[in-house]
Parts: structure tokens; C-alpha cells; sequence
């Protein structure tokens, strides 16, 4: 414990309230475990963060080129074991549930991604793109909708499968509204 009343465990020089250093990879820094926890009441867990400051009441950061962010593991299996959660307000902003839906803006999604409300999709080097793949079969079994940029045609959508590994547009709706249709994947006349 210095004079300021900050305290070091594994540092003699604390830097904050609580300072605890060790070395890097080792081992967990602390663990908190077989803790008698409140049954009742939303915001009890094992660990507590609350703070009236206007920076982030968590940061989380490493500095290293192959470290990861953060893991948090849930032993629930159905949807009503929330994994992770962001609240803002009164409402959830954004939900992991048990069974890995992801939910933004709502709090109960009932697909792999659920959102309620607008979605904006870009690529600041290359036309945006949205590609469907069947899990688990060959690379035969892709279909992409790409917002693309030809010539005059700002904003046009074209729809592409995959055969052989490569992509053949099969469909373009233009800027101007003209839908246009091919079997053979020849070029369009815009």
C-alpha cells in the first residue's frame, strides 16, 4: 500500500486503486470462484462494475498481434439463457441468446440474426455484397446479391450463383428500374 492508498499486489509501484501485475500468459491474473451470490434481483453476479464517470465503465484491451478480446462462456442451452447482453436505457440493444441467435434491437431474436430496424451495408474499396452459402456443402452452393456501380447505373443490384467456383450474374435490376434476366450469364446491354 503506498501513501496515496493505492495497493499493489505483484508491483510495488501501484498505478491505480488496485494495481495487481503478474506475468503475461501465465496464469488467470485473479479468480473469483464458489462465491455465495444473491438468487434474486437483475443486476447480482459475482463481479460488480458501476460508475457515474462519462468514460467506459469497462475496457478491455490487448496489445498483443495474436491475443484475443474477450470470451464469455454460458452453460445454457436454450434461448432463455441470455450468453451476453447490451443494455442502453430502459431496452436491450443487443443479445447473444443460449442457442447463439443474435438480436439487435430486440431482446428475443428467433433467427441466426435478428434486427428491428434499419440495416445499412457498405464496403468503402469494393460494391457491398451479401453472399448465401448451404453449411456444410461445396463451394458450388453459393448465391450473392451484390450492390454494384456500373457506368451510369449507380446503385444497381445483380444476382450471381456459383457453378465451378465461379460467380455468374444471372439478374440485375438498374438504377432505372429495368429487371434484367439471363440463363447463360451473357453481358448485359445497360
Amino acid at each position: 500500500i503506498d501513501p496515496d492508498g493505492n495497493i499493489g499486489i505483484g508491483t510495488a509501484s501501484p498505478a491505480s486503486k488496485l494495481h495487481i501485475d503478474a506475468a503475461s500468459g501465465t496464469a488467470d491474473l485473479f479468480a473469483v470462484g464458489d462465491v455465495a451470490i444473491p438468487t434474486s434481483g437483475a443486476e447480482y453476479g459475482v463481479a460488480m462494475i458501476k460508475t457515474a464517470s462519462t468514460e467506459f465503465a469497462l475496457n478491455i484491451t490487448s496489445y498483443s498481434l495474436t491475443g484475443k478480446g474477450v470470451r464469455i462462456y454460458n452453460n445454457g442451452a436454450d434461448a432463455a439463457r441470455t450468453s451476453f447482453e447490451v443494455l442502453q436505457g430502459a431496452g436491450s440493444r443487443f443479445i447473444v441468446d443460449g442457442i447463439g441467435n443474435v438480436g439487435i434491437g430486440t431482446a428475443s431474436p428467433g433467427t441466426k440474426l435478428e434486427v428491428a430496424g434499419n440495416l445499412t451495408i457498405h464496403n468503402s474499396s469494393n460494391a457491398p455484397y451479401i453472399d448465401f452459402v448451404e453449411s456444410g456443402a461445396t463451394s458450388d452452393s453459393k448465391a450473392r446479391i451484390t450492390m454494384d456501380q456500373v457506368d451510369t447505373n449507380n446503385g444497381q443490384l445483380i444476382f450471381s450463383t456459383e457453378g465451378s467456383g465461379t460467380l455468374t450474374e444471372r439478374m440485375r435490376i438498374t438504377s432505372a428500374g429495368n429487371v434484367l434476366i439471363t440463363s447463360g450469364g451473357g453481358t448485359f446491354d445497360t
